[in-house]
């Protein structure tokens, strides 16, 4: 490399820093493999939910918003179309295993991507009104959609 004078000088990099970008060219690939295993898992099986959200996390991740939404709305729109939580004490006794509560759990995260994702876009500027619609779910509120209301 030359410097505004015409001197040679050689680009040094400690060995920290080589093991740093072998390691990010390394994390780079496993994104990319994952993400190719995901999109045929999906296809394969695209009625099966859980798949469309770790895709949709791992598409923001690899800076890809609008894969990342479209995963992510298919996620919703599954998730919301699982029927309801049984309503009898035994049946609640045989689902309450934990399952409702983490799939609670992953229904907030993916809408907590999708506004990170209408954020990045510029869809919430100052001023502006997030309503969220929620259901009850055997004694949890649940959110089923998010509207964002420019000013």
């Amino acid at each position: 490399m030359q410097d505004g004078h015409g001197n040679q000088h050689a680009l040094r990099l400690s060995d920290a820093d080589l093991r740093g970008l072998a390691l990010e060219k390394f994390f780079v690939r496993i994104e990319i493999e994952a993400a190719q295993q995901l999109d045929r898992l999906t296809q394969a099986e695209p009625d099966l939910a859980a798949p469309w959200l770790t895709l949709g996390a791992l598409r923001l991740d690899m800076k890809q918003p609008r894969e990342a939404e479209t995963a992510l709305k298919r996620y919703v729109e599954l998730v919301q179309k699982q029927p309801a939580a049984p309503a009898d004490a035994a049946d609640a006794e045989a689902s309450d295993n934990g399952n409702e509560a983490v799939d609670d759990r992953r229904l907030t995260q993916a809408w907590l991507l999708l506004s990170q994702i209408a954020e990045q876009r510029g869809d919430l500027k100052p001023g502006a009104t997030i309503k969220a619609n929620y259901a009850e779910t055997a004694g949890r509120k649940v959110i089923t959609t998010i509207q964002v209301e420019p000013k």
